[in-house]
């Protein structure tokens, strides 16, 4: 529930800089250590400069759309989440929110993704990416609805 700065500085290669731990400031304030590894950097280097508190996010789940049902030897659980991001700033951002959704392992159990609100989605891990520009404080509420199909003779813990 927590946004985290990431500084990308194109052309770093220019700047002689070297391996090494690095000291982060963000706003005059110091925020902790860093690592800075050159040798698997891209042409762009990501660092992180720690979190932001003032975009706020909250993501809870939605009691009305989760729901338990069996139909001879199946059971079928529903999940239903709402993440909540405001921006608290006097600027406008872009913000990247990641969750994710459960993959099955196995033929008997069935996901079912209903509702991801646009997301860029990786099948295969579940990821689901939301790229999302908000301005001074606006708010955007996102939605996230799986369904999940497995055998009464299993025992499945599903988040």
């Amino acid at each position: 529930n927590n946004a985290f700065l990431i500084a990308k500085i194109p052309d770093w290669i220019n700047l002689n800089l070297l391996s090494g731990t690095s000291y982060i400031f963000f706003k005059g304030i110091y925020q902790g250590e860093s690592y800075i590894d050159l040798d698997t950097s891209n042409d762009t280097l990501s660092i992180s400069v720690g979190r932001d508190k003032d975009i706020l996010i909250t993501r809870e789940i939605q009691k009305d759309f989760a729901s338990r049902s069996i139909t001879g030897s199946t059971k079928k659980e529903q999940k239903a989440w709402t993440i909540l991001v405001k921006n608290n700033k006097s600027i406008p951002i872009k913000i990247s929110i990641e969750d994710q959704y459960p993959v099955s392992q196995t033929d008997e159990i069935k996901v079912d993704l209903i509702e991801y609100s646009g997301a860029k989605q990786e099948e295969s891990t579940g990821k689901l990416i939301w790229d999302i520009p908000l301005k001074p404080t606006e708010k955007k509420s996102i939605d996230l609805r799986y369904s999940v199909r497995y055998p009464t003779s299993r025992s499945v813990i599903i988040e």
